[in-house]
C-alpha cells in the first residue's frame, strides 16, 4: 500500500495496520518509498503497536513526517486488543463518513498487502 501511495496509484482514504515499511523495502531490495503529503479529503491513518517487533518505531516519525495520522497503540504487531480493534473501528467508521460525503471509497490494508509490485 505504501509504495501504491507513492506512486500515486491510489489516492483514496486509507488505513494501514502495523505497515512493515523497512522490512519489505530490505527483502525487495528497493528503497522505502516516499510518501506524498495526503490531501485532507484523503487521509492517510497508519495504526503501530508500542510493541512490535516488525516495524521500527522510526517509522512513526517518518509516517508522521508524511503527514500521515499515526496511531500508536498499547498491542503487539497482530493489533489484536479489544481497545485497538476499536480505534481502527472507529477510524475506519469515520472513512466511510467522509466518503459518504463525497470522498473517494476508503481501503483497509494490512502489512501483507504492501509488498512493492514490479
Amino acid at each position: 500500500a505504501c509504495w501504491l501511495l507513492a506512486r500515486r496509484l491510489w489516492e483514496g482514504p486509507t488505513i494501514l495496520l502495523a505497515p512493515t515499511l523497512h522490512a519489505m523495502a530490505a527483502v525487495s531490495c528497493m528503497s522505502k518509498p516516499k510518501l506524498p503529503s495526503p490531501a485532507r479529503h484523503r487521509p492517510v491513518h497508519v495504526f503501530h503497536a508500542d510493541d512490535d517487533g516488525f516495524c521500527p518505531e522510526a517509522q512513526v516519525h517518518e509516517f508522521r513526517t508524511a503527514g500521515c495520522e499515526v496511531h500508536v497503540c498499547r498491542d503487539n504487531h497482530v493489533l489484536c486488543r479489544s481497545s485497538v480493534v476499536e480505534k481502527i473501528s472507529s477510524c475506519l467508521r469515520s472513512l466511510l463518513t467522509l466518503s459518504a460525503n463525497g470522498g473517494a471509497l476508503p481501503t483497509v490494508l494490512g502489512e501483507h498487502a504492501s509488498a512493492p509490485a514490479e
